[in-house]
């Protein structure tokens, strides 16, 4: 259950977090904080391959190059922390550098100078293309992708806000995978990221398919209320599991009007070697301004996929409350109906 508990703790945190501004000369839409990275696959390489970038500072990043092993290939992986020169924009200037490990060829010579090129051409491009408080898309030429691109902005992806880069024949060669977000000096989630496999490991877990009728009404005092049978054990005033299957969490905080976007970006972030898929994420908005967030996580200390859903809504004392239902995967394939009404029960008072 302790892996269950990562995304609902990471969330809490990742609120707490404070705000600033990653790339010198930028001021973005929702604020970046120390720790916040981002990984792409990048389909310029033949072998697959990823990039990944995290801010530290506004004069100190990491850039990270990965690659599964393969046949008559090893595992590759090159970390480079570097700081820049703050004073100066529409050009790069690094000021110092440490590669991690050392290259030994030619063709690893050549991975850590295209992680040089990355942040000389993507910087640049990011504070040209100015702020970004929404997805946006911006065409120029870009060598390095074989000439004519589409670069694709989104606020909520931190650091360089890139979703993706496309070339003049619609192939993407760069996507988002993941974004997480280091929660302390010993959280090793960007360092040790080595791709999101397609299939996880299954656990067994035990409980009745249907909701019993014993059925506990719970927060009819409290700005909210939803329903959880007797198979439910509350562990604290906000929380509950069912077992290693589930979880449910109830956040009740004060959020300032216009943070809305800067929420969405911190409860989508993991943390702790729990990844979220870019690939598997929707979030649908209402008028009222309430949201609805799905995900996938996958672990990578235990192996497994956990199906993550989040509701927004403001209270009518004008807190923001956030509900969340976290299952392993496997179970919620299997029991989709019961955890589907357990969400939809959730109602804001």
């Amino acid at each position: 259950m302790k892996i269950l508990q990562k995304i609902a703790a990471a969330t809490i945190f990742a609120l707490a977090a404070l705000s600033a501004n990653a790339i010198p000369g930028v001021t973005s839409a929702i604020p970046d904080s120390s720790g916040e990275f981002v990984y792409w696959r990048d389909n310029s390489f033949e072998r697959e391959s990823y990039i990944g970038l995290i801010y530290y500072d506004e004069a100190t990043y990491g850039m990270r190059y990965y690659a599964p092993a393969i046949k008559k290939k090893p595992e590759l992986s090159f970390l480079v922390l570097l700081t820049i020169d703050t004073e100066k924009t529409g050009v790069v200037e690094f000021t110092g550098e440490k590669v991690t490990p050392l290259p030994r060829s030619e063709d690893e010579t050549a991975i850590i100078n295209y992680l040089h090129d990355f942040v000389y051409e993507l910087f640049p491009r990011r504070q040209k293309a100015g702020d970004i408080s929404e997805i946006t898309e911006i065409s120029g030429e870009y060598a390095q992708f074989g000439g004519r691109v589409k670069l694709t902005y989104d606020p909520l992806l931190p650091v360089l806000n890139l979703r993706s880069i496309t070339t003049s024949d619609g192939k993407t060669a760069l996507e988002p995978i993941t974004v997480g977000k280091l929660r302390s000096s010993d959280d090793e989630s960007f360092t040790a990221f080595s791709g999101i496999p397609k299939k996880g490991k299954e656990k067994k877990f035990k409980f009745n398919k249907k909701l019993s009728k014993n059925k506990n009404e719970i927060g009819e005092d409290l700005p909210y209320s939803m329903t959880l049978d007797e198979q439910w054990e509350q562990k604290t005033p906000m929380l509950w599991l069912l077992g290693d299957a589930a979880m449910v969490s109830v956040a009740n905080l004060n959020i300032p009007d216009g943070a809305e976007n800067r929420l969405l970006r911190m409860m989508t972030l993991g943390s702790q070697k729990s990844y979220p898929d870019l690939q598997k994420f929707s979030v649908k908005r209402e008028n009222d301004g309430s949201m609805e967030i799905k995900q996938t996580f996958y672990d990578a200390d235990s192996g497994e996929f956990q199906t993550n859903r989040k509701l927004v809504k403001k209270a009518s004392d004008g807190s923001t409350v956030i509900f969340e239902l976290n299952t392993t995967a496997i179970a919620y394939s299997k029991n989709k109906a019961y955890f589907d009404g357990i969400f939809n029960s959730f109602k804001v008072n």
